[in-house]
């Protein structure tokens, strides 16, 4: 009998040596998370604008020749998969939605200005998912006059 008691002392004087400290660890309130920096190499995230649909914005990326290249490979990497691209209207996976995701070379784009259509990439249209978080500011504008181009 007395050899059960000699384990079960020393794990009870271990577990309250191991307490004796909870009151000086760091601690958060119920449904706060804890406030992690982030690594000095990490890729920035933008997308914490302010957008509302209608607001008035200016394009400050003029529409130059490496500004519509860079659009033209964000094009490829984000929108072919359901817009296609200028030989593939519909693409594989855009013909299978009903009905089918306009195609953005067809013209259709020019009754829209170029802050609404800013706006449409950053807060998503119809079924087309926002891309605010996804994409910079400056990608988007790159998109904008990559697309403008391209009517």
């Amino acid at each position: 009998m007395r050899m059960i008691w000699r384990p079960l002392l020393l794990a009870l004087a271990l577990i309250a040596a191991g307490c004796d400290d909870m009151h000086q660890q760091v601690s958060f309130q119920p449904q706060e998370a804890p406030r992690l920096t982030a690594p000095a190499e990490a890729v920035p995230i933008s997308g914490t604008e302010r957008l509302e649909f209608g607001q008035k914005l200016s394009n400050p990326y003029p529409s130059t020749a490496q500004s519509r290249l860079l659009g033209q490979q964000i094009y490829a990497i984000n929108c072919t998969p359901c817009h296609g691209d200028q030989k593939d209207y519909p693409s594989k996976a855009g013909g299978h939605f009903e009905p089918l995701p306009p195609n953005l070379r067809d013209g259709h784009l020019s009754q829209y200005d170029e802050a609404t259509l800013f706006q449409m990439f950053s807060l998503g249209f119809g079924r087309m998912p926002p891309f605010q978080k996804r994409l910079s500011v400056a990608d988007r504008w790159h998109l904008v006059n990559y697309l403008r181009s391209a009517e």
